[in-house]
């Protein structure tokens, strides 16, 4: 593995989404995590499941330091899907807006569906 800088955005690709986390200074992953509904550190291993990392970037100006200690502080916050999962995580703690463009995407293509069955039944 190459050498992450702490607060680094990790991924890993499951099914049709990215699960997201923040790498730290010790090797571990901060994520909101649907599987222990709530924001946990847990190991490298335990986060990738054994599948590939993905190096999603560092997506803030904040120091290493703040981003890792601004996860930290959310250690034990409740998982919701909607309104706290991996993205929201990562997005707070490098200081940028909480969203999910994930989530935000897949309302749009449920709208989308939804729209097309209505103009097909009428």
């Amino acid at each position: 593995m190459r050498q992450l800088t702490p607060g680094t955005v990790v991924g890993v690709r499951s099914a049709l989404v990215t699960h997201y986390g923040i790498f730290t200074e010790r090797e571990t992953v901060i994520t909101s995590s649907p599987a222990l509904r709530k924001v946990a550190e847990i190991s490298l291993t335990a986060f990738l499941g054994g599948k590939d990392l993905q190096v999603v970037g560092y997506p803030g100006s904040q120091s290493p330091y703040t981003v890792v200690s601004r996860a930290r502080q959310m250690l034990g916050r409740r998982y919701d899907l909607f309104q706290f999962n991996c993205e929201h995580l990562y997005r707070s703690a490098h200081g940028l807006n909480e969203e999910s463009p994930q989530i935000r995407i897949a309302a749009l293509i449920v709208v989308a569906a939804l729209a097309w069955l209505a103009l097909r039944k009428a």
